[in-house]
C-alpha cells in the first residue's frame, strides 16, 4: 500500500468507539443534572470530548436520538399545560 509520498505504511488511526443512545442518555443526565464537564465524561467514556459535545448538542449521528427532558421541565409542562386547559 505505497502512496505518492512513498511512506509503506499508510494505514489511518484507529477510531474510538462511537456512542450508543443508552450512553447519549446517560451523559445528557450528567451534564443537566449533575453538570458533570465535557472532559471528564469523555475520559470516563473512552471518547473524545467533541464526542460528548457532538451527543449533548445533538449533531451529525446523535440527532435521531431524542433529547434529554429534566424532571423540572417535565413537572413544568405539565403545569403549563394544565392551565391552559382549564
Amino acid at each position: 500500500m505505497t502512496k505518492i509520498d512513498g511512506r509503506k505504511r499508510n494505514i489511518p488511526p484507529l477510531r474510538k468507539p462511537f456512542l450508543n443512545d443508552e450512553t447519549v442518555t446517560a451523559i445528557d443526565f450528567f451534564v443537566h443534572e449533575l453538570g458533570a464537564r465535557y472532559p471528564h465524561l469523555a475520559r470516563h467514556f473512552g471518547v473524545n470530548r467533541r464526542t460528548v459535545m457532538a451527543a449533548v448538542n445533538r449533531q451529525g449521528a446523535y440527532e435521531r436520538i431524542p433529547a434529554y427532558v429534566s424532571k423540572h421541565e417535565k413537572l413544568g409542562e405539565a403545569t403549563r399545560e394544565g392551565k391552559a386547559n382549564d
